[in-house]
């Protein structure tokens, strides 16, 4: 068997770029084959839906309940047991931080600002937390995972979204998907043309 001294400089070298190649053809195949099935696993948005004074879009296939003229449920049927599903509030603004006091008294840790609503965008509050839960009547516990959303729209109502996945344990969470959907759910809403309030002189 030859001994490396015994290879001129040139075929180390050759030998040495074939493999980099091989390892960065590898690393970017399997990137590419994450992002394509990350890419089919993304829910996708329904038509619009009124919800009080808003209009949102709504995951496609989630089956809703609407409870009165300011709030609806959306659930997620495409799994058994659903796992998943979407409070949408629409209220009269309230009291300014008193959303923000009751999740820090529930540790819902650090809140993130994003674009919320179509048009005049406004700026929402994003928070995400997790929670221990009785699962039946086994005695284990499973893991809620909550992804709350609230902005007060431009001369318009506070619109709240708030997302609960159930899992059987905090690993088979995925924080970062619930956070994404609820960011696209938040950036198709807008008011009502018919209750937006009149253009200014």
């Amino acid at each position: 068997m030859a001994r490396n001294w015994q290879y001129p400089r040139w075929r180390r070298l050759l030998m040495q770029s074939s493999m980099w190649l091989i390892l960065g053809g590898t690393v970017g195949l399997a990137a590419l084959l994450d992002r394509h099935q990350h890419a089919e696993l993304r829910v996708t948005l329904d038509h619009p839906i009124q919800v009080g004074s808003i209009r949102l879009l709504l995951p496609a296939h989630w089956m809703l309940e609407f409870t009165d003229a300011g709030m609806l449920t959306a659930t997620d049927t495409t799994t058994y047991p659903p796992q998943r599903t979407l409070d949408v509030t629409v209220a009269p603004p309230a009291e300014a931080g008193l959303i923000d006091d009751l999740l820090r008294k529930r540790n819902a840790g650090p809140a993130q600002t994003f674009p919320f609503g179509q048009g005049e965008q406004t700026m929402g509050t994003l928070y995400a937390w997790t929670q221990s839960i009785p699962i039946e009547d086994d005695g284990e516990t499973g893991t809620l995972g909550n992804v709350l959303a609230t902005a007060i729209l431009r001369n318009g109502p506070e619109v709240t979204l708030r997302l609960k996945h159930e899992a059987a344990s905090s690993e088979s969470l995925d924080p970062e998907d619930d956070i994404d959907l609820v960011k696209r759910i938040a950036a198709t809403v807008q008011l009502d043309p018919s209750d937006a309030p009149p253009p200014q002189d």
